[in-house]
């Protein structure tokens, strides 16, 4: 076994606790980009508010680096073919800590969405990279269990650099930003522990092989799930200040405390993502991920109390721990050592185009629906057929199976 291990990873290293440790802080690095600046979103729209179209400028400084890493992944994982995923890494990772720290110097704001754009570009490199690595560090049961830790890491260091980052920016929003100086700490590690992997193949052609060994079925499947998952995944932390603000709860501690919730209550849902794909399958619990962030969501606009719409953000953080390792798990496996870099590249666009998309398909709903609540019924309506889908393509799947046997074929 682990010679079969070593061959595949084409490399005389073997990864040991400490490179699983850098990886998933590595990892976890992601999780600022999106956390950390929220909580003072309020205060930049304010600190700016003299400028015209501060209130656009500043959504876009929020929502730019997610629209950046889903059109640069791609040519992220391309990147990473050339210049190799621990060389790339390193690289990432030290302007992904200039670039997230140096709003704290910038005084004009287009200069800041600027910014925060080419951090995107750094984020899309750091995530390629790293799920890169460990889809070719590790394999079968192994790599799943490193996947689900990836996820149980993000929902804790998420949910501490939540509350951080409002702590540290009750006084000035700019402190928050001074977080992103912390990877550096990772560079020397990166570069003691991580290897490069050797590809096997180094032909010039190898495109009808790579054709014929991917599993597109599996791949695709994987690439719609991320997507509308994080659709899904991204109403709390941007839905939920609104419909509380309905409620009468202004307070933006109330509005980080429900949030940073929803990132810790994920674990429960990594937790369990094991025991479900061990006896549900992929294909059900999809299906059953997507029933949960339709009732989530559903009590979401029923919600007439802060404790009324804690529960349901904790069903949702329920969903939001299972679907990433459940979409990520298969993807993984279904490409080849050829194509590993530039699929899971397609994979982290389709994860942060989703986030990216997420404020806007809701806004389209509720244009076509009224108000927010019924657009969010909406989209929960929309969550239903779609874990349908999932369900009835696994139950075909085991009649398909079924019949096959009994015809002895």
């Amino acid at each position: 076994m682990k010679q079969m291990h070593l061959s595949s990873i084409g490399s005389r290293h073997s990864p040991t606790i400490a490179t699983k440790t850098v990886l998933l802080l590595s990892g976890s690095m992601t999780i600022m980009g999106s956390v950390m600046v929220a909580p003072v979103i309020p205060q930049i729209i304010a600190h700016f508010s003299g400028n015209e179209g501060a209130a656009l400028l500043v959504q876009l400084a929020i929502t730019g680096p997610a629209l950046a890493i889903s059109v640069f992944s791609p040519l992220a994982g391309m990147l990473a073919d050339v210049v190799g995923r621990k060389r790339l890494l390193v690289l990432a990772t030290f302007f992904y800590a200039f670039l997230g720290a140096a709003p704290t110097l910038i005084q004009h704001l287009p200069w800041l969405v600027a910014t925060r754009v080419l951090f995107g570009v750094a984020e899309a490199v750091v995530m390629t990279c790293v799920m890169t690595l460990i889809g070719e560090y590790w394999q079968g049961s192994q790599r799943l269990g490193v996947i689900n830790l990836q996820v149980i890491t993000i929902g804790l260091i998420g949910t501490a650099l939540y509350l951080l980052g409002g702590w540290v920016g009750e006084d000035e929003w700019r402190n928050p930003f001074l977080l992103y100086l912390v990877p550096i700490l990772l560079i020397p590690l990166m570069k003691r522990f991580l290897f490069e992997p050797e590809r096997p193949y180094t032909g010039k052609h190898p495109s009808s092989q790579v054709q014929h060994a991917l599993k597109w079925k599996p791949l695709l499947s994987g690439y719609s799930a991320i997507f509308f998952g994080m659709i899904l995944a991204f109403v709390v932390p941007i839905q939920s200040p609104f419909l509380l603000m309905s409620l009468g709860i202004h307070s933006t501690l109330d509005f980080a405390a429900l949030s940073a919730w929803s990132l810790f209550i994920s674990l429960a849902g990594s937790l369990i993502w094991p025991y479900m794909l061990r006896h549900l399958g992929v294909a059900v619990t999809h299906g059953v991920t997507f029933i949960l962030f339709s009732g989530a969501i559903w009590l979401m606009c029923r919600a007439d109390s802060y404790q009324a719409m804690l529960v349901a953000v904790t069903l949702h953080g329920v969903a939001c721990g299972i679907f990433p390792p459940n979409a990520m798990a298969p993807v993984m496996a279904s490409l080849t050592d050829q194509t590993r870099a530039k699929g899971m590249g397609c994979f982290t666009s389709l994860l942060y185009f989703g986030q990216f998309l997420s404020p806007v398909l809701v806004a389209i709903l509720v244009r076509l629906n009224t108000d927010l609540r019924a657009g969010l019924n909406a989209l929960a309506i929309i969550s239903v057929f779609y874990a349908a889908a999932w369900i009835a393509a696994a139950v075909m799947a085991r009649f398909s199976s079924s019949i096959h046997q009994q015809l002895g074929l």
